[in-house]
């Protein structure tokens, strides 16, 4: 049986599942992962806070295919006004939404005077 071992950049910042926080692309180390990662992923990071449980629990590192667009409903890393969250991504007509998959926070609208962008799509 052959292992495959990948070099993957990890941010060692945690990334708020909660009230949000600025991704710091300075601090980042490289980690040797096996195949339990999927190959789509281009970095890791840490998820703090409890707003996508159960889903994605605090202290999981999850992965990320770095992309600039989303789909309706896939999960991804973004940067909102200063923050860096990680929340299911929502296009409505009226707007977009980043929602929380616990129910108990409410959704963040994305008005049309912010600072949006996404940094990638979750993919494990």
């Amino acid at each position: 049986m052959v292992y495959i071992i990948l070099k993957i950049l990890y941010f060692c910042l945690p990334l708020h599942a909660g009230a949000g926080q600025f991704l710091d692309s300075d601090r980042f180390s490289e980690m040797e992962v096996g195949d339990e990662v999927s190959p789509d992923a281009d970095f890791g990071v840490r998820v703090s806070g409890d707003s996508m449980e159960p889903l994605y629990l605090n202290g999981q590192i999850i992965w990320v295919h770095q992309q600039e667009t989303l789909e309706d409903g896939e999960i991804g890393i973004f940067f909102l006004d200063g923050e860096a969250y990680v929340k299911k991504y929502h296009q409505a007509p009226d707007g977009i939404s980043l929602i929380s998959m616990n129910k108990k926070y409410a959704p963040i609208k994305v008005s049309s005077g912010s600072v949006f962008r996404t940094f990638g799509k979750v993919v494990g």
